[in-house]
């Protein structure tokens, strides 16, 4: 990565933990290898060299010491879907609040999540699909093991490789009516989705 950090940014549930993971085993070492960075505002955030950064803010309108962003999308259905599964094993809803906050929305709206876009993720999607001020690559999250290849020369790592696919679809436990509504509520955003390039550099 010549001594540049790399943000990955994502809808949630599409992959970027898995790509973030992928990545720091590539870097050199440094301060956060190993370790969870976590960014909530990239308006001020200021990314140190050599390291690797997650996040599902939006997208800002510049960054710092040449650091390059890597966006990652999905199908929204799976996303919300992937979300209300997570109520199996955590009937409590813990980690459900706290991915809340990380997508600076408010929990109240939970049970609305299948109703209304409440995590604005067509925004979020909108703000990173196009061009950008820095460096910027997005990327489909069920394709991109097929451009690891491409991945690696946007982030200048040779044999760059993720992590084993992890493919995932939980419409089956929802009901028919409740993935009906998802394709009502997020049509918008599975059309941008379906249309947008597997890669795109910018």
């Amino acid at each position: 990565m010549k001594g540049e950090s790399v943000v990955i940014a994502s809808l949630g549930r599409s992959g970027s933990t898995l790509f973030y993971n992928s990545l720091c085993k590539h870097l050199e070492p440094s301060p956060n290898l190993g370790s969870f960075s976590f960014v909530k505002d990239l308006e001020r955030f200021k990314p140190e060299k050599n390291h690797c950064y997650k996040t599902h803010d939006m997208a800002p309108f510049t960054m710092t010491n040449g650091a390059k962003m890597v966006f990652l999308f999905s199908d929204p259905i799976d996303i919300i879907s992937s979300i209300k599964n997570v109520e199996k094993n955590d009937p409590e809803l813990k980690w459900a609040k706290g991915h809340f906050e990380n997508l600076h929305a408010s929990f109240s709206m939970y049970n609305e999540l299948i109703d209304k876009d409440v995590l604005k993720l067509e925004k979020m999607f909108e703000s990173y699909y196009k061009k950008q001020t820095y460096p910027l690559l997005t990327l489909r999250y069920e394709t991109m093991w097929d451009y690891q290849k491409e991945i690696g020369e946007f982030l200048e790592i040779e044999g760059f490789g993720l992590e084993d696919f992890k493919g995932r679809r939980w419409t089956d436990s929802l009901s028919e009516n409740q993935v009906e509504k998802l394709k009502q509520t997020y049509g918008d955003l599975v059309e941008m989705v379906e249309e947008a390039d597997n890669i795109r550099e910018w």
